[in-house]
């Protein structure tokens, strides 16, 4: 049997699986990454580049490991600076990012920044 004719055959069984893997696509993309209740974790980092691809932003750092952030508005925890976020952060400079949500290379979703501050050291402190 032809997969034309399995389809032609069993084409509700096929359109309802279907659906469900978009639903799950669309709960496991969309969905869990932006739930407001994830932990807010800080880092504090050095900026070694800044991109956009598409319509996001990513913020590339490291300390003793490399780091890949995301840089979006989060209605859900009140962001909607993004832009400017990514007009002060300088590379080459250090800062406490504080961020949430999971990397997941899969679907290419990094934690996202919420906030951020310059680390200034200063030697005679």
């Amino acid at each position: 049997m032809s997969f034309r004719m399995f389809f032609h055959k069993h084409r509700f069984i096929s359109i309802s699986i279907g659906i469900l893997l978009l639903a799950y696509l669309i709960t496991v993309y969309a969905v869990i990454p932006n739930v407001s209740n994830q932990k807010i974790r800080q880092y504090i980092v050095t900026v070694t580049d800044k991109v956009k691809v598409n319509s996001t932003y990513l913020i590339y750092a490291e300390n003793s490991k490399q780091y890949i952030f995301e840089n979006t508005d989060s209605p859900s925890h009140g962001k909607y600076n993004d832009d400017e976020i990514q007009s002060e952060i300088v590379r080459g400079r250090k800062y406490i990012l504080t961020v949430v949500g999971y990397w997941i290379p899969l679907l290419g979703r990094y934690p996202n920044i919420l906030d951020y501050q310059e680390v200034i050291w200063d030697a005679a402190s």
